[in-house]
């Protein structure tokens, strides 16, 4: 019984949230944040890279954890393939 009462009560705040989230001022550029966001993870979950480069800015500067500097949108990639991909460090 506790369980339907938890799981009841987690979809009723998810749906909560969601009618929320469509009444807001700004659902449309939290939708369109929240696709980015969904694109960048999806091509860093599946190890193509390359597809997250679209909603990276043509201007980035980055400068990770080992302080490798990555100067444009090519790097970021490079970088993930480099610690993540076939025969990276990690």
């Amino acid at each position: 019984m506790f369980r339907r009462v938890v799981v009841a009560s987690l979809l009723l705040f998810c749906c909560v949230g969601n009618v929320y989230a469509e009444g807001e001022p700004d659902a449309a550029i939290h939708n369109e944040l929240r696709a980015i966001l969904k694109q960048a993870e999806n091509a860093i979950n599946s190890g193509n890279y390359d597809a997250m480069l679209p909603v990276l800015s043509k201007n980035l500067r980055i400068t990770p954890i080992d302080q490798e500097f990555l100067a444009n949108r090519q790097d970021v990639s490079n970088y993930f393939k480099k610690w993540f991909g076939k025969g990276g460090y990690l």
